[in-house]
């Protein structure tokens, strides 16, 4: 099966846009049944889109677990956030907001690669854009405006 990797370029800079469209993105995530790992720079960031779930309302909650919890290993749990990949878990989707190439990303069918505004993030993004073409993953570009 062949990976399917999204770009989301966001229109503004810092490790808050792609905190703030991660979340958004979960929403989509969450309501279409995929079992997502959202793989994060740090335990800060972990936590700042974990805040960002509960704050929620009612209405919109994603159920979700970080990723040194308990809840994240009940396979009922749909998303899951830690800054590391769980060696065991099995996850359909990966929302990579690491500025690094994931070893392993291959074991996911679909990944989406987030990319704020700063130049530092569309060096790294085009580098692994590289690595996904030479292994012949399905390569999409969405551009977003957080305004």
């Amino acid at each position: 099966m062949t990976t399917r990797v999204d770009y989301y370029l966001l229109d503004q800079p810092g490790p808050e846009a792609l905190v703030a469209y991660s979340c958004r993105l979960l929403s989509k995530v969450y309501q279409a049944g995929l079992r997502t790992f959202v793989l994060t720079e740090s335990a800060g960031q972990s936590q700042a889109i974990d805040r960002l779930l509960w704050a929620s309302s009612d209405a919109n909650f994603i159920p979700h677990a970080l990723a040194e919890s308990a809840e994240a290993a009940d396979p009922l749990t749909r998303i899951c956030i830690g800054d590391a990949l769980p060696a065991t878990q099995q996850f359909e989707m990966l929302v990579n907001l690491q500025n690094l190439e994931v070893p392993q990303a291959g074991r996911f069918d679909r990944v989406a690669e987030m990319v704020s505004a700063d130049e530092s993030h569309k060096n790294a993004a085009r580098k692994r854009y590289a690595a996904w073409r030479k292994i012949g993953a399905e390569q999409n570009l969405h551009e977003i405006r957080l305004g």
